[in-house]
């Protein structure tokens, strides 16, 4: 039988589709980098992550899952069904799946303290969050927000969007104001 057409795809925004799928179920991975010096960044492997995230660039590539987490430092998690290995690996080579006591220094928490600029929020996902969740780490993040102006900020503001939404979205918080000074 010969094929004188190959099935297309039929948009970009399909091809994308997929991708945020297969990163999301940990199929593969998404990364940016260099694969002649074997260095790549901003790994992305069972996360969810949105279509407008990926590019299609010389720098762009999809990493096999075991390359992705050997590069994250971290263990696979188990897939769906299977059971979490503790000691050696059935059928594999008797070695342990986690670092024997004596073994490479591990660090048992992380703590990062930051002044952050908003707006680079999502950098700092990448470079703190994402590799701790990825490494296994249970992560707890306290929020401390600053909002200052001249020209004053309205009590709706504050009531009606920032606690109103908190409230909505059951994030619990302490909102404290202070009041502008007036001149006369």
């Amino acid at each position: 039988m010969t094929f004188t057409h190959l099935p297309m795809i039929p948009t970009v925004d399909c091809l994308r589709e997929t991708i945020v799928q297969g990163v999301a179920e940990g199929q593969f991975a998404y990364a940016r980098g260099s694969a002649e010096k074997n260095e790549f960044h901003s790994i992305k492997i069972g996360v969810a992550i949105d279509q407008s995230m990926i590019e299609f660039l010389e720098d762009t590539y999809l990493l096999r899952t075991k390359f992705a987490y050997e590069l994250l430092g971290a263990i696979p998690p188990p897939k769906k069904g299977e059971p979490k290995p503790i000691g050696p690996e059935p059928g594999g080579t008797g070695e342990p799946t986690t670092p024997p006591k004596g073994g490479p220094e591990v660090y048992e928490s992380v703590s990062v303290t930051s002044d952050l600029d908003w707006k680079k929020w999502m950098e700092f996902h990448d470079a703190v969050l994402q590799p701790l969740v990825n490494a296994g780490a249970i992560v707890k993040i306290k929020v401390e927000v600053t909002g200052s102006s001249e020209e004053g900020i309205s009590p709706n503001t504050v009531d009606l969007a920032v606690r109103e939404s908190l409230a909505q979205y059951g994030i619990p918080a302490d909102i404290q104001t202070k009041k502008a000074r007036t001149t006369k």
